[in-house]
């Protein structure tokens, strides 16, 4: 079965929060926001030729985009602490790169500005805090995958993963059929043993056992629960300890 008509759930949105590090860290623009808002201002130059007979010859020469993003504020969510950590920012402290997956699986990265944030108290005592933000485009983006197809997701896989305290290992979701969007999202049951980024990075945290759900971005009915074993890290000797033990020998 076909996408048809896309919904706006299906439209996966993730803000590089690292962005002056070596290599990006996407957080999903996801968790406790309600609405997405797309505005776009066009500089157009109108001009009249006797060979138009009178109409206009419309050229558009310039063009603003922005996402206005709305929600209630996740004080677990990384994607708005990074925000709100930049609430005072000003330069290019807010300028990161926005990466966006259509529901038909194509991925389009580009420069952004995040701004006009608001993370803090606001409203009555009995209200939940809200959040927003405005992500306004600082040029075109960059397609890094192209589309695959409009079929829904019909089965998603992921083998279990074992992961040492401290160190990460990745989930390798496969969605069936081949002409349905690939991208999944992840969940960890248990942060305190394991977490795991939105593209299915896992990091030990705890030794122990638990469950990351993966939930297929166009059609989240759709899911696989993988297992996560954390081990303890290996203990290492002493300095005092190893040489006592050479002294032995």
């Amino acid at each position: 079965m076909d996408i048809g008509s896309s919904m706006n759930y299906q439209y996966l949105n993730e803000v590089d929060i690292n962005p002056e590090g070596d290599s990006p860290e996407y957080a999903w623009v996801g968790p406790g926001i309600s609405s997405f808002t797309r505005d776009k201002s066009e500089t157009v130059e109108e001009e009249y030729f006797y060979d138009k007979f009178g109409e206009a010859d419309t050229q558009v020469t310039g063009m603003q985009q922005s996402i206005t993003v709305e929600g209630k504020r996740r004080m677990d969510d990384p994607f708005q602490n990074w925000a709100a950590d930049h609430d005072e920012t000003t330069g290019d402290g807010l300028c990161t790169t926005l990466r966006r997956t259509f529901p038909d699986g194509k991925v389009i990265e580009r420069p952004v500005t995040v701004h006009e944030i608001k993370a803090d108290q606001d409203g009555a005592a009995n209200e939940k805090a809200k959040f927003s933000c405005k992500i306004s485009f600082n040029g075109p983006g960059e397609v890094v995958a192209e589309a695959v197809g409009t079929a829904y997701p019909e089965k998603v896989t992921a083998a279990a993963v074992a992961v040492t305290v401290g160190e990460t290992s990745s989930i390798s979701a496969i969605v069936t059929p081949e002409d349905a969007n690939p991208r999944c999202v992840f969940a960890t049951g248990n942060h305190k043993v394991a977490t795991v980024t939105p593209d299915g990075t896992v990091t030990g945290v705890a030794a122990g056992e638990t469950y990351v759900t993966a939930k297929c971005v166009s059609k989240p009915s759709i899911m696989a629960r993988v297992k996560v074993t954390v081990s303890a890290a290996a203990r290492q000797a002493s300095p005092a300890k190893q040489a006592g033990t050479a002294d032995s020998k």
